[in-house]
Formats: C-alpha cells, structure tokens, sequence
C-alpha cells in the first residue's frame, strides 16, 4: 500500500494559479491490462465494469459536486486473467468526498500511465505568497493474488487508520429504520408500536426518518428548518426519545443538513445561504437546493442546529443524508477571482462540520448516506462509521451491489437493510431467510413495518438478531473473500476467522440444465480439520479448499445456502 499526495507552497513574489492537480501518477510498463471500475446509478450503485485497456484515454470521473453513484472514486488496472483467487492488480482509491478524475492512458508504444486526483475542470486555486495547498490522499494498492488481497489491503488499511477510533473494531447496534415502515407519515403511536417490537425481537437501535420535521407527508417543505412538527410528533424529539428508550432502544435520527427547501423559514430568511447564480433561477433537486458550506456562517448555524439535538445525550445516532447533485455552484461570498474553487472549498466546508461532530461527540454513532450509496467513499468514512449502500433494499440486487462495495470497504460500514417482501423498489419476491442471509455479513439492521409480519417472520427475525449478535465479533476479526464461482448464477461470500469459516451462497434462479454447483473455500489451514456445524461432518481444509463443497439443486429461485465450519484440530 503506497499512499500519494501532492504539497504546493508558493515561496514566489507572485499568485500561482494551480488548475491540475492530480494525488497519483503512475507509469506501468507495455503489457496487456484490463481496467476494472464501479459504476452504476441511483438504486444499483457499485456494478463492476471490466474491458481490457485500449490506446488512448479511458477515464472515470465525477463533475456532480460529491464522488457519485455513477462511479466511484476508484479504478483498478489488472492482468487479463484476473480473477478473485488469483492475478495481478493494481488498485487506486481518492480519500476525497468531491469532485474526481481516473484515468489510464495506452500510448502509441503500450506503455500505461495511471492517474487520480481532484477533477480539473471544475477546480482552480490561487494561492498568494506564502500560501500551501495540499492535495487528498490517493491509495495505491498492489497484489499479486488477485482482487480478494487487494480489496483485504483496503480493508486493513482503513480499519486501522481511517474509520473513527470510537467504532474501529466494534460491532454495530442492530437497528430498525422507520423509512419503509412510516416514510413521511410518522406519529408518537407508531413508534411506540415499532420500537416495542423491535426490543422483543432482538433490535439494539430505532432510526426516525423522514418526515419528522415536515409541515405534510411529502418532501416539498421544511428542509433547513429542522424544527419538530409537534401535530405529528407532541412533545417533539423529547417525545420520541422517550418512547424509544423506555422500549430498550437506543434513538437514532435523520437529518439531511446541507439542504434547504424553497418553502422553509430558512430559505425566506436567507435566501443567499443557498448555492446560486445571482441573476438565474435555481434548480431543484427532491424539491430542495443545497446550502452554501464555503460560508461560515451557514456552518454555525449546522452546527448550532445539530447540537440543540445532540447536547442533551438522547439521540445515539445520526443518519446523514444528502439527496441531489450539486448546481448553480457559486458562492456569494468568493471574489470572482476565487470561484473556481467552490466544489473544492464546499467539501472543506463539510468535513469541517462532520469534524466538529465527531470531535464534539466522539461516541456518536454517524451513518453516512447520499440517496443511497451516492457518497460513499473514504473521505467520508474518516467522519462516519458506517455508510448507507443503497436505497434498494431489494436482496437478489444487493448481493451484487454489496459485492461491488466490499471490492474496496470492509463489511461491517456497508449498512444492509431486511425489508418487505414484495419489495418496494423492485417488486421481487425473496424468501425471508434470503433477505436476511443477503445482509448477514454486512452491517445489519431491518426496514419494514414489524406490526405486518406473521408470527412466523418475527420468530425468524428473532432468531436472526440472536444469531447475529453471537456471531458479529467474529465477523469484524474475520477475513471477507468473494468468491469465483461455477457461472454467474451463484454468488458466494465468506467470512473467515483462525478457527471458523461461515459462507453463503446465493442461487439466483434454479436451472434444470446445470449440475450441482461445487463451491471451493478460501482462507482455510490447508493442514486442519474442519467440521460442519449443522451436519456434523468433518472435511480437511485442503480438500475443502481444492475440491469444495457440493450444494443440491433447489427449485427456488433466490435461494441461499449456508455453510458454517469450525476448525476442529490441526
């Protein structure tokens, strides 16, 4: 792991114009590569995109004023054979929250140049006399063992040095978040129905959502204002924390800061606090603009606001929403000398809230979410301990997207919900059991409406919160691996710990033209015994590792198969 970035200091008499400035350089020598990237959109972030590298430039990039759902600051340049197991990468990754470019150039003779870095075309500084700018952090990462090592050395890496010291290593609360199960229409019954459940089936934490400060059931209002809509919810905040503590719970509340809407109090009071063009009308995005974070004063007030909320140690939680792309990027209070460094000096201007929060509240546990998983990067996992992975909670879809994601973040940031069934965004049917086993590995919580599920559902989400909470310590010391697989009708995950191994596989659709899928394990003691915990048989771990486990046919389409193993000697 080779970490880059670039110092300029002008110790000249005269402003020194910096327009490109690229974190990583690198020249690889003429040979075949494929380029690996994430793509995607809103509700199916972090798609692999692989082709193999080709003269002249490919590049990723985002111009939208945060990293994007369309790809994520990241790139990986890697042998043609390739696979999970086993090749050649190179990874790259910018600790950056903003505006990026990635990109590999073939020139005329095959050599390779690789580079990342803030996205020049959207960026310009001046720097005075005296002046020092420094450009973010890039992460260079290099196997030879193919993508599993490489997403293991980001995982290692940011683990021990990037995520809050508050959470590092620690398991996450299982939570229920109230966005499916209310979404804007929430009331004091309600949670006090929700919560009640959710402490007897085993949940740590409840999340209000949406809709508690908001004059209707809608988004068009309020953003900015934050003040609790005391008709929904008398008594305010005070009110719901109660309820929710009395249950068990810890509270946990979402706020989407940088937001305002056109019918607030805020907007009307000051309406030059939003990024704007004077004389050109804004653009709405979610029926809100955004606040203007390069201005002092909008961030005090964030900051006041947050802590009216904070200081009286009821809420345990933040999910911190950001729901549109940036426009209309200006700020009235830069000379026109200094416009250009807007985007950039906006991304300063929320790490330097999400800094006073963390300071300010080292225990607090933040959740990071931008319509999904829109900004979710590590610039941002410096300031939050989790990370939101996408607003489709859909379990057949987010075995890809989390697969995606775990390419270059360890599992226990990427949230991964249970919901309803038929789902909300897809309208696929799934067996709860997948749903569940969809969010094992990963940071679990629930999002669905407990008074609908039959008695049946809630024992079997009861026993997946005892199962959890008896198994998540594991799951943080343990090592994750994507596995290759028979054909793409299979997913499998493992998590692997010195005397344990727990894995997943996920059948998407049953065939009756395939044979039974054999599925090899990774990370074991080749030497050691390993015992099947649900049959009571015992494999070698070479054997399970070079020749794998069968699993039967299933006629059902999104089933997921279990298998855990425990070293039993060697």
């Amino acid at each position: 792991m080779i970490l880059r970035h670039q110092k300029f200091e002008n110790i000249g008499e005269h402003i020194l114009k910096l327009q490109n400035v690229l974190s990583l350089s690198l020249e690889l020598p003429a040979k075949e590569y494929d380029f690996l990237s994430l793509y995607g959109t809103h509700a199916k972030e972090a798609g692999r995109f692989r082709f193999r590298v080709h003269h002249g430039v490919q590049k990723t990039e985002s111009v939208r004023g945060s990293s994007s759902p369309q790809y994520q600051p990241f790139f990986a340049l890697m042998s043609p054979d390739t696979s999970e197991e086993k090749g050649e990468v190179y990874g790259f990754h910018l600790i950056y929250s903003g505006n990026f470019l990635a990109q590999t150039e073939c020139d005329q003779f095959g050599n390779i140049r690789a580079q990342i870095g803030i996205h020049p075309e959207t960026f310009c500084r001046k720097l005075v006399p005296g002046e020092t700018f420094f450009t973010p952090e890039a992460v260079l990462n290099y196997s030879g063992r193919g993508l599993n090592t490489m997403s293991q050395n980001f995982h290692t890496l940011y683990r021990r040095h990037l995520f809050p010291k508050s959470y590092a290593g620690k398991g996450r609360p299982i939570l229920l978040n109230s966005w499916e199960g209310m979404y804007y229409d929430v009331s004091l019954e309600k949670i006090e129905e929700q919560s009640s459940l959710a402490r007897k089936l085993g949940m740590e934490l409840f999340v209000l959502d949406d809709g508690w400060f908001r004059a209707g059931n809608d988004s068009r209002s309020s953003m900015g204002d934050w003040t609790c809509n005391e008709k929904k919810l008398p008594g305010g905040i005070h009110a719901a924390a109660e309820i929710v503590r009395q249950n068990g719970l810890k509270f946990g509340l979402w706020f989407e800061p940088e937001a305002v809407s056109q019918k607030s109090g805020l907007y009307e009071k000051h309406p030059d606090w939003a990024l704007h063009i004077p004389g050109y009308g804004l653009t709405e995005g979610r029926h809100e603009y955004l606040l203007d974070l390069t201005r002092e004063d909008v961030r005090t007030y964030l900051k006041d606001m947050l802590d009216s909320y904070l200081r009286d140690g009821e809420i345990d939680y933040i999910k911190w929403d950001m729901n549109r792309p940036l426009t209309e990027v200006n700020s009235a209070l830069l000379p026109p000398k200094k416009k250009g460094e807007t985007f950039h000096r906006y991304v300063l201007g929320l790490y330097d809230v999400l800094e006073w929060l963390k300071t300010s509240y080292p225990d607090l546990l933040v959740e990071g979410c931008s319509s999904g998983g829109a900004r979710f990067d590590p610039g941002m996992l410096y300031y939050v301990s989790q990370n939101w992975a996408n607003d489709n909670t859909d379990a057949f879809d987010r075995t890809l997207i989390q697969s995606g994601f775990s390419l270059i973040y360890p599992p226990e940031v990427i949230g991964a919900h249970v919901s309803i069934t038929p789902n909300h965004q897809t309208g696929r049917i799934t067996p709860l059991a997948t749903r569940y086993q969809a969010a094992r590995l990963f940071n679990l919580g629930y999002e669905l409406d407990l008074t609908k599920c039959t008695e049946d559902e809630k024992e079997a989400i009861r026993r997946q919160t005892e199962e959890h909470k008896e198994e998540r310590s594991r799951l943080l010391d343990g090592t994750f691996f994507r596995h290759d697989v028979p054909n793409d009708n299979y997913v499998m995950w493992s998590a692997v710990t010195e005397d344990e191994c727990l894995a997943v596989v996920f059948q998407k659709f049953f065939n009756p033209l395939c044979s039974h899928g054999r599925f090899r394990l990774l990370g074991l003691s080749p030497d050691a015994d390993y015992t099947d915990i649900k049959t009571g048989e015992t494999y070698g771990g070479d054997e399970l590792m070079q020749i794998g486990v069968t699993v039967p046919l299933m006629k059902e389409d999104f089933h997921t198969f279990v298998i855990h193993l425990k070293r039993s000697n060697g």
